[in-house]
């Protein structure tokens, strides 16, 4: 598990869904770089992210599931995906799908 949180807060996360190994305080960028190193293992990669600061990660994914907490976040991400060339076919917002 990577996740941008504390390591306290990971910790316990980590803990309460039985994850083994997990990264904190992991900024972006270095989400999505990690996924490229994982890439060139020849490794698949399925990233949840929940901010528009996950859309890198997310991005580089083979499989990505994401929630937004705001639309403005979900247009944001959707345009992101785009200007790469990558597709994202929708997102979830206020747990309604949202097509992009």
């Amino acid at each position: 598990m990577m996740t941008g949180d504390n390591k306290h807060t990971a910790k316990a996360v980590a803990k309460k869904v039985g994850v083994d190994e997990f990264y904190a305080e992991v900024l972006p960028e270095d989400k999505a770089r990690f996924i490229q190193e994982e890439h060139k293992k020849g490794r698949k990669v399925i990233m949840v992210g929940d901010g528009i600061n996950d859309s890198p990660a997310l991005s580089e994914a083979d499989a990505g599931n994401c929630h937004f907490r705001r639309s403005c976040d979900c247009e944001r991400s959707c345009r992101y995906y785009r200007e790469r060339g990558r597709s994202l076919r929708a997102c979830y917002f206020e747990k309604k799908l949202v097509i992009a």
